[in-house]
This record gives C-alpha cells, sequence and structure tokens, in this order.
C-alpha cells in the first residue's frame, strides 16, 4: 500500500501560508490557480526577469513516488548568479546549505503553491553589515517575484 503524504503536504502548506515564522527562518509563500507546467515555466521567466541563472531543478516527487509515496507534482527550483555563490561560499561557509536561492513549488489540486526562504532571515544568522546589501537585494528580488506571482492564473 502507497505511503500518503498529502496530510504532511497539508500541514506544510498551513505552516507556510503568508509570511510565518518557523524558527530562526521565515518564508514567503503564494498561490497560482492553473496547470503545474505553465506555472513552472512562469516561475522561470520570473527568476531569469530578476537576472539569475537557474542552475537546477530538482524533482521531488520522483524520488518520493520511487518510495511508494503518492505524491503531486513537487520540485525545487535552485538558481543564483556565480559570482555571488562564491561570495558567500567564501565568506559564509556555514551558509552553502542554503545557497543557491531556491524556490519549491508544489501541486495542489488546481493550484500550484510556491514557497522560499526570506534571504534577510539568512542574513540574521550572522549579521555582520559586511555584504548586508548582497542580501538585501536579494530579499527585494524575492519580494519582487513573489509580488510577481500574486497575478498567477492560468
Amino acid at each position: 500500500m502507497a505511503k500518503n503524504i498529502k496530510t504532511l503536504l497539508g500541514i506544510v502548506a498551513v505552516l507556510v501560508s503568508s509570511k510565518v515564522s518557523i524558527a530562526s527562518g521565515v518564508f514567503y509563500t503564494e498561490t497560482c490557480r492553473g496547470g503545474f507546467p505553465e506555472v513552472m515555466s512562469y516561475v522561470h521567466t520570473l527568476i531569469k526577469k530578476q537576472g539569475y541563472h537557474i542552475s537546477r531543478v530538482q524533482a521531488v516527487d520522483v524520488g518520493l513516488r520511487e518510495r511508494g509515496y503518492v505524491t503531486q507534482a513537487y520540485r525545487v527550483v535552485f538558481f543564483g548568479k556565480k559570482n555571488e555563490i562564491e561570495l558567500i561560499r567564501n565568506e559564509y561557509p556555514e551558509l552553502i546549505p542554503y545557497i543557491p536561492l531556491k524556490i519549491t513549488l508544489s501541486e495542489n489540486d488546481k493550484n500550484v503553491d510556491i514557497t522560499s526562504i526570506e534571504p534577510m532571515s539568512l542574513y540574521h544568522l550572522y549579521e555582520t553589515e559586511k555584504n548586508k546589501s548582497l542580501f538585501e537585494k536579494w530579499d527585494k528580488d524575492i519580494t519582487e517575484l513573489f509580488a510577481d506571482f500574486k497575478t498567477c492564473s492560468f
């Protein structure tokens, strides 16, 4: 019998609806009414519009299905700018697990939810004035992306 993670995904969706504090991190989340392929394409367009390069897309749902779970489409889009990623790698090696930036897309019936950590929450883990402007820029870009996503409907 296949394990059902729909309940777990529902709990996660509730926890990250809107802008919710969880431990030391804050997440942005929005919902788009539409098909997963169209929404995925739209997210790629928004990321590129901000000047970022998409480094890879991880198909989480494929691995979950291989392990017997029942799940809808679930992807993580990794993106960034090479020079910024190198800067973080060299100056904040403890942040490497969080870089490149990520947006999670999860299909939920006729909607697609997107979620991302608020970049300033990463900065607040290691507050120094050095490179603060980089984290502020990431936060501004992610905020703009989510603002554009609010109007999403396919």
